[in-house]
């Protein structure tokens, strides 16, 4: 008997584009939004930037938690006691207290998980993983300061399944809120979001496959950290950065760049502000290699700043991999 096996069912048929097309993607006057953004398709979403405090991970085995750091979301470990403190929280000695922070370089490490012991593979920072129940149990409280300027405790119990529980208060214990969000509720997306000065979940991010680059304002490390606005990339998305190079415009050739998978790979070093608006540095592209293996050039041609969030760009789509 013979078998004949058809390896080429999802062979990747690769076609070449060369038609720059110019763009803009506004966050609005005074940066006030973000927005996702598809290569292929363009605009997939735009929330406020200012309409959550945290976002959950809601991948399958997501366990991590990003703060708002951009509207002034400030985090602490409460490095006093463990979670037998929550009742007698004393925050003495605040400001000597080093903030946690969102890593700037992945989704993956938000400032509640960023910080887990590296010896111990079931340190989750904020709770210990349990092999028997396949549960995290939380550990560690947290002290957060919002951005309206209220201080809160912050507990994040547990992860059983898809549900996140949490809850946090005042320092005094008053305002209690017994939370939870479903990761089931998000499926696709790459967070869930919660407002606390609202106290519900904010559905805000367009499913993950849908979008590449994320315009928005986030913190940076130059070295302390900094409030900038620039671009983000999608998780699965690589980012080639080729400057100083005079033939920029026509150079299209991506097989020698070096792709990243840094978030910040494009980041906001690509423009200066002269003193009275914003120059976009010259002879600089980017090359993007999207989730489905397409390969993009993008070139910004300039940034207005706060007064409109405008971004231009033009973008050339210089391969396609598709399924054959």
């Amino acid at each position: 008997m013979r078998i004949t096996l058809l390896a080429a069912a999802w062979a990747v048929s690769l076609k070449v584009s060369a038609q720059a097309v110019n763009d803009v993607v506004s966050i609005g006057a005074g940066y006030t939004d973000q927005a996702w953004y598809s290569l292929q398709n363009g605009i997939q979403g735009t929330a406020p930037k200012n309409n959550w405090d945290l976002a959950f991970d809601v991948s399958t085995m997501g366990s991590t938690v990003l703060i708002n750091s951009v509207t002034g979301t400030t985090l602490w470990k409460y490095p006093k006691n463990d979670t037998a403190g929550w009742a007698s929280i004393d925050t003495n000695g605040l400001a000597t207290w080093a903030p946690h922070w969102n890593s700037d370089t992945s989704w993956a490490y938000g400032a509640i998980g960023r910080y887990a012991n590296p010896a111990n593979p079931f340190d989750f920072d904020w709770g210990v993983y349990d092999l028997t129940t396949h549960s995290v149990k939380g550990d560690s409280l947290y002290i957060i300061k919002l951005a309206n300027g209220d201080f809160k405790k912050l507990w994040i119990q547990s992860i059983v399944g898809t549900v996140v529980s949490f809850k946090y208060a005042n320092l005094d214990g008053s305002s209690l809120q017994n939370a939870s969000l479903n990761k089931a509720s998000y499926t696709g997306k790459n967070f869930g979001y919660y407002s606390m000065q609202n106290n519900d979940t904010v559905d805000r991010e367009p499913v993950s496959n849908n979008w590449d680059l994320l315009f928005t304002q986030h913190t940076a490390f130059i070295p302390t950290p900094y409030t900038v606005t620039g671009v983000l990339s999608n998780k699965g998305v690589q980012v080639a950065k080729r400057d100083y190079d005079a033939a920029y415009l026509t150079d299209n050739n991506y097989s020698t760049a070096t792709f990243y998978p840094a978030i910040n790979t494009i980041g906001h070093d690509w423009k200066r502000f002269t003193g009275t608006s914003y120059a976009v540095q010259d002879s600089l592209l980017y090359f993007i290699k999207c989730k489905n293996g397409d390969i993009w050039k993008l070139i910004f041609t300039g940034f207005e700043g706060s007064s409109t969030g405008n971004y231009l760009f033009s973008k050339e789509k210089l391969l396609t991999a598709s399924a054959v």
